[in-house]
């Protein structure tokens, strides 16, 4: 899993908010989002994570005790952020400013599952 600090270079040198594309780069957050999340499902059941979505893989975490409940919020709160850009016209107006606000929150919410304690 990337660190903190190594995802927000990676987007940053990527550019991804103001040249190819503000959605971009809310996609790709909220996809490191759920890698990480699949690795941690995965640690207790390998290929328990196949077909599941973002949302589904934090209740997986949760119910199988790698997750808290307070990341499990915090999961949850970037995915209602996430689908409210995806859909607003297929984040066609979403701000490279509001981009790097959800490109920050993605990283904070990955800091805080590699730091959290268990339940």
């Amino acid at each position: 899993m990337l660190e903190a600090s190594d995802f927000a270079r990676e987007m940053l040198a990527l550019d991804m908010v103001d040249t190819a594309s503000p959605i971009a780069a809310v996609e790709a957050s909220y996809q490191q989002v759920g890698r990480a999340l699949v690795d941690m499902v995965e640690t207790s059941e390998p290929r328990a994570a196949a077909g599941l979505n973002v949302a589904q893989l934090a209740r997986a975490a949760h119910g199988r005790g790698v997750v808290n409940s307070a990341n499990l919020d915090a999961v949850e709160g970037l995915g209602v952020m996430h689908t409210m850009a995806v859909l607003d016209a297929n984040g066609e107006h979403l701000e490279p400013a509001r981009a790097r606000e959800f490109v920050a929150l993605a990283e904070a919410v990955l800091y805080a599952l590699r730091t959290q304690q268990r339940p």
